[in-house]
């Protein structure tokens, strides 16, 4: 059993000609016989892994059988292909769920990556977590799921693998801006994105400023690209 006391400390201000009385409250807590426990400190933020993935993909992501255990298409594949990928690393064996940083026209990447498929920031821009992010060598890169959403820009590059290894390519599929929200182009094919049609958005690994849209390299086209012809990594967030 403890009891609980409190240390009441006065500070005088003095501020101009006002003097000013602040009383401060400590609290302790002891045991019955008399031994004082500190407060416990705050947890420490949660660490989420980040990565590009070491296999690349035409704008269909469907990884062309390279992962046999993901089928189909569109963001449902691509994070069935981070999950698969981060589980060969050995780094989903805990129960970790990976999502792809991906937006389409119903989705947007910032609510995927926290597991919110099928929704767009709208619906899930009041979620908040007590978590940072950093790449799969513990390198920060983000503080805060808040900072991602307000476009904050990474404090270095997001192009390691999840194998540790360095990335050969320049960009990597988005669809995606600054802020997580869904772009211009997600290689549309019909009525369906990611269908290996039309131009789709892409991200500079190898450049942190651009690295959900890369101007930087494809100018007014907004960072986006052939996707029948071109075969590029995704980026993969592990989910809170």
């Amino acid at each position: 059993m403890k009891n609980l006391k409190v240390k009441l400390r006065k500070i005088i201000l003095l501020t101009g000609l006002t003097l000013t009385g602040i009383t401060l409250y400590e609290c302790y807590s002891w045991d019955i016989m008399g031994k004082m426990y500190s407060p416990a400190p705050p947890a420490p933020p949660k660490q989420l892994r980040v990565f590009v993935t070491s296999l690349n993909t035409m704008g269909d992501l469907a990884f062309m059988s390279m992962i046999p255990q993901c089928i189909g298409t569109g963001i449902f594949n691509a994070n069935c292909a981070c999950q698969q990928l981060a589980f060969n690393a050995n780094m989903a064996q805990n129960g970790a769920v990976y999502n792809a940083w991906l937006s389409d026209s119903t989705t947007d990447a910032i609510c995927n990556i926290i597991g919110r498929k099928g929704q767009k920031l709208a619906q899930c821009g009041g979620y908040t977590t007590n978590a940072n992010y950093v790449d799969v060598n513990g390198n920060l890169l983000f503080n805060s799921w808040d900072d991602i959403k307000s476009g904050k820009i990474p404090n270095r590059p997001i192009n390691i693998t999840e194998n540790k290894t360095t990335t050969a390519s320049l960009n990597a599929w988005t669809g995606t801006v600054s802020g997580g929200v869904g772009g211009t182009s997600y290689c549309p094919n019909g009525t369906m994105d990611w269908g290996n049609l039309g131009s789709g958005m892409v991200g500079n690994t190898q450049n942190a400023l651009y690295w959900t849209t890369d101007t930087l390299s494809f100018g007014a086209s907004f960072g986006s690209t052939a996707c029948a012809t071109m075969t590029y990594p995704i980026y993969c967030f592990e989910q809170p």
